[in-house]
């Protein structure tokens, strides 16, 4: 349980600034590098302890997340205790871990130090503790070194100043650090708001050399760490700190520290916030292959599935209705089952067309798929009521394999889908292929027709990576005063409070909000001043293509 270990003491650290609980870290850091790990310095070995690695990884990622300047921390690896940085030591193990994966299925087992078989053993399946570690190492070590003077100052991000830090090549860098308020946490940044009879740590590095400070009221110390309790306007002001090293080079931080007065401490709920945030709401409308006909599992159609994949942001629901057709006129109607009225009543901000395969039957086709067109663009019509303007995405029909008495796939392929292209083309709509992908993989089919648990896994991935794709051009930031920013687009805020919305777009467009109270604005930034009531904010932004990507901000009342 070293990994527990760290990670528990990590947040000691994080909570209480006392650097006695970030030593005990590093020394069960030190233990695991020197004698948990073979003779290459790689973790492995412990088939049956599938744990120890994940657990490490997790713990590692905790302390360096909380002080990111170790990334560049010199430990020593290996019982001849070769010196190496913990980057590039986590660095080298998810590599290993990489590396020696089955190329079959993509997972890597306990032992790092040699490829992993397809199987463990005859007539064995991999069982997931064994495989878990690998997961984590590799999510949790970035791909490359982090640049940590590249962090800007967020209380000088307004006035476009940069966070200072030395560049006298000859001294060491120094690194300002701030752990702001009772229950703040470690941050680097030259700049600290702080709330009246809060306290304030300031704490740069290297920890080697000499450190001197002066500050407001003839404040002064020579300790490297200095906490400011009972923070008031008389403390406020600038915290000089210079610095010796051990060459005899000078250099100096100078942290401004201001009074934050809000009139009403800012409590987080985390139950209440989860109760009124709203995300996008994604509606799959289509047949049997989105209902997941043939699975075992609600949890397994691919809609469920893409749920799974994205984030808190967004809710996927499954309006899928086996058998059915788009066309109004066909003997099995999506138009005539619960499933419309009930997509209807969702309300979503997203829906994902997937209804066609049974309009290709060419029994079918042949009767009323002149009128497909048409009546795809009349669903789309029933989302568009009372200002509503869902976002649409054109799904392609996945592929068939039928008889060789049946044309169906043949009428997928060379009529349905070049179809629905075009009128994903007017509709300006996002085309998600499902069909290209699973051309010839009838491995992934159960019945010819339906796809299988692995096949409803890559339908998911497909759908995820056009809506993400399509989504990302679209960066939240909010601003708020009496008020705390939870997340981009979730804000916590007083009654009276002022809020500052302002996504932006790497593209040109136009901006179109909606909210509570009939609010409306064709504005990028809004302003909403003297908040009395919180709500669900809506923007969309439609570039110069027609393309359209959706936001929504949470305003919550505290």
């Amino acid at each position: 349980n070293q990994g527990t270990f760290i990670e528990g003491a990590s947040l000691l650290y994080k909570f209480t600034g006392d650097e006695k609980y970030l030593k005990d870290a590093q020394k069960t850091i030190e233990y695991v590098m020197t004698e948990r790990v073979d003779n290459n310095g790689i973790m492995s070995g412990w088939k049956t302890d599938g744990t120890l690695q994940s657990e490490l990884a997790r713990g590692m990622a905790s302390l360096l997340k909380i002080k990111p300047s170790l990334w560049g921390y010199e430990g020593v690896y290996t019982g001849e205790r070769k010196p190496i940085t913990y980057y590039e030591w986590m660095r080298m193990n998810a590599d290993a871990a990489w590396n020696t994966r089955d190329r079959v299925n993509n997972i890597t087992g306990c032992q790092w130090s040699d490829n992993t078989p397809t199987y463990p053993s005859e007539g064995k399946t991999w069982e997931s503790d064994a495989c878990v570690s690998a997961v984590v190492m590799t999510n949790v070590t970035p791909e490359k070194f982090p640049e940590l003077n590249k962090i800007s100052s967020p209380s000088n991000a307004s006035n476009g100043k940069a966070l200072k830090t030395p560049v006298n090549k000859n001294c060491e860098k120094l690194i300002p650090y701030v752990h702001n308020g009772y229950n703040g946490y470690w941050t680097v940044d030259l700049n600290a708001d702080v709330s009246k009879g809060n306290r304030v740590l300031l704490g740069p590095q290297p920890f080697e050399g000499q450190w001197s400070w002066t500050g407001p009221n003839g404040f002064t110390s020579n300790d490297r760490e200095i906490v400011i309790d009972n923070f008031s306007n008389e403390k406020a002001g600038e915290y000089v700190a210079k610095h010796v090293s051990t060459n005899g080079c000078t250099d100096i931080l100078t942290f401004t520290l201001k009074l934050n007065e809000i009139s009403t401490p800012i409590v987080i709920d985390d139950s209440k916030i989860k109760r009124e945030i709203s995300p996008i709401k994604i509606a799959c409308i289509g047949d049997s292959i989105t209902e997941g006909y043939g699975l075992n599992s609600g949890e397994m159609p691919w809609p469920a599935q893409l749920g799974h994949l994205l984030d808190d942001n967004y809710e996927v629901r499954n309006f899928g209705k086996s058998g059915f057709c788009l066309g109004k006129k066909t003997d099995y109607s999506y138009w005539n089952t619960s499933g419309l009225n009930d997509a209807k009543a969702y309300q979503p901000d997203i829906i994902i067309m997937a209804l066609g395969t049974n309009d290709a039957d060419p029994y079918r086709w042949y009767q009323w798929g002149y009128e497909y067109k048409q009546d795809y663009f009349a669903m789309i019509d029933e989302f568009r009521t009372d200002g509503k303007n869902p976002i649409i995405f054109s799904a392609l029909a996945p592929p068939i394999f039928p008889n060789e008495s049946s044309n169906q796939n043949k009428v997928i392929e060379e009529e349905l889908i070049p179809l629905v292209r075009t009128i994903a083309d007017e509709l300006h709509a996002v085309v998600i292929d499902f069909h290209s992908d699973l051309v010839g993989r009838k491995d992934l089919f159960n019945d010819n027709a339906h796809p299988n648990e692995a096949g409803a896994a890559l339908m998911a991935e497909i759908a995820y990576e056009a809506i993400t794709q399509s989504q990302n051009n679209l960066q939240a930031h909010a601003e708020v005063v009496d008020g705390k920013v939870i997340n981009d687009n979730k804000i916590l805020v007083n009654v009276g409070g002022n809020i500052k919305l302002s996504p932006s777009s790497n593209e040109e467009g136009q901006w179109k909000w909606t909210g509570p109270n009939n609010f409306n604005s064709n504005s990028r930034t809004i302003d909403i001043n003297n908040i009395q009531n919180g709500g669900i904010y809506i923007v969309q932004f439609t570039n110069t293509k027609g393309e359209r990507s959706i936001l929504k901000y949470s305003i919550i009342l505290n």
